[in-house]
């Protein structure tokens, strides 16, 4: 009997070592304990203030390090969000990684100028596209309407369309916290009550924050109203490089992971067991200075890190892949959206939403997620790494088949080819072939592709009398 024997490697890679990791952690405590943060929302204060937490004249709060270490280990290390028909579903855990794209103002293919009109139209057709591609998990809708829908009703109005077009699990951000109660009370109906969804959640929020060691009111109401109601949430700070975070890269790990630790304090004092998941854009400016950059490999690098602290402090991780700062879908953003990708699945990002995204809107054209679903199909082959098993070292076929012979017409050849990667899009023909069926380049088909999805998919659809009571919450809410 074989023991202690690995068939099947799964190749991976960390970038921090445990010591590394280790110093950051420390260091964070150090900026939790000693600098603190400031909170603008008098209930956020409260709540610390009915603690072991330090809450000064100037609403700074510090927290003791044993108060951080019993909040990190109250976060479920498991978080299972399915679909609106529960035919679908991510599990947020070791070694599960998922990926999503983004619903955002998009370009289309040869556009010239810089349009970011953003319609209910192109929700849905994103929407599908994401519902019909096989290697997506997940869609992310991080971008609110620009039309003439009330702004009052806009986030639910946009959610509604999002579970018309996508039966996949969603990801949803840039919400008004008056919208948010709402949002919950849709996703109640479709589950049916809400015990249930606190068991089974239909959506993920990110809540994202921009100053540095500060809190605004808006961000901690949004921030409590998940902890109440159970509902999985992404802390999603957006640092860049010596603007509003340190110029070094460790020392953005270590704010980053000190801020995260504030917010598992928050959650956990508020309600506990509140599901937390680790986000954040870590990364340089581009050339002028003034947006971050999604393709440098800055922003790669110190994600992978951080998914290395997440899962050290186990808790699950999100980072942005499949993104460029290209502006269109060119030899850049194809070498951008590959790279980030591929490292994220390597480094065991959990989420991996942003698929198609620019730095700044509008986003790349819709082509560029089908591009992703093509890339994340290789990954996924490379992923599954090379297996060991008897049957895969075939040595009873290579005696059978001996010197000199052919495994072509051989029953394990028929059974294992299909495990093979088959492109949908990607070109190996020769050159002379290709060149007699017309010269169709990558970008052609992807092209057609895109839009034949578009034209023909057909979405689980929701049942009326679902469909009538999700409505009619909207028009109460556009009555006021």
């Amino acid at each position: 009997m074989e023991i202690s024997q690995s068939v099947l490697t799964t190749p991976n890679f960390n970038i921090l070592a445990e010591d590394q990791i280790e110093q950051i952690y420390y260091a964070a405590l150090d900026v939790v304990e000693n600098t603190g943060a400031r909170f603008l929302h008098q209930e956020a204060r409260d709540i610390f203030g009915g603690s072991e937490a330090l809450v000064t004249r100037d609403n700074v709060v510090r927290v003791p390090a044993y108060l951080v270490e019993k909040a990190l280990r109250n976060h479920p290390s498991k978080i299972t969000f399915q679909g609106w028909n529960r035919e679908k579903w991510v599990n947020l855990q070791k070694d599960e990684v998922a990926f999503g794209a983004d619903v955002g103002p998009t370009i289309s293919a040869g556009s010239r100028g810089n349009s970011s009109e953003y319609t209910f139209e192109q929700i849905h057709q994103t929407a599908k596209l994401v519902d019909a591609l096989p290697n997506l998990d997940f869609l992310v809708s991080s971008t609110r309407v620009n039309n003439r829908t009330p702004l009052h009703i806009t986030d639910q109005q946009r959610f509604l369309t999002l579970l018309q077009g996508c039966s996949k699990p969603l990801l949803f951000s840039d919400f008004g916290r008056h919208s948010f109660k709402d949002l919950w009370r849709m996703a109640v109906r479709v589950r049916g009550t809400e015990k249930e969804c606190r068991l089974h959640p239909m959506f993920a929020v990110y809540i994202e924050s921009f100053s540095t060691l500060s809190f605004d009111w808006a961000f901690s109401e949004k921030l409590l109203f998940c902890a109440e109601k159970g509902i999985p949430f992404v802390y999603h700070p957006v640092l860049m490089a010596g603007v509003n975070a340190p110029v070094s890269l460790a020392g953005m790990l270590v704010l980053v992971l000190a801020q995260t630790m504030l917010i598992s304090v928050l959650s956990y004092l508020k309600k506990p067991g509140t599901p937390l998941i680790m986000g954040g854009e870590l990364t340089v400016s581009c050339q002028d200075g003034k947006i971050p950059s999604l393709g440098s490999p800055e922003h790669i690098l110190a994600a992978g890190a951080k998914a290395d602290l997440a899962k050290w402090i186990d808790i699950p991780v999100l980072n942005t892949g499949g993104c460029s700062d290209a502006n269109v879908l060119d030899g850049q953003s194809a070498a951008e959206l590959c790279t980030s990708l591929f490292y994220q699945f390597l480094s065991g990002t959990n989420l991996i939403q942003g698929l198609g995204r620019r730095n700044v809107r509008p986003n790349l054209p819709l082509e560029s997620i089908t591009m992703c679903d093509e890339i994340i199909g290789m990954i996924m082959k490379f992923g599954g790494g090379i297996s060991t098993r008897d049957e895969y070292m075939a040595l009873e076929l290579i005696d059978r088949v001996g010197p000199g012979g052919e495994f072509l017409t051989q029953e394990h050849t028929l059974e294992h080819w299909r495990e093979w990667f088959r492109p949908r899009f990607i070109d190996r023909m020769p050159y002379q072939v290709w060149e007699k069926k017309g010269r169709v380049s990558m970008h052609d088909k992807l092209k057609i592709e895109t839009e034949k999805i578009i034209a023909g998919h057909q979405p689980a659809p929701l049942e009326g009398s679902l469909l009538f009571d999700l409505q009619a919450i909207i028009n109460e809410a556009e009555r006021g």
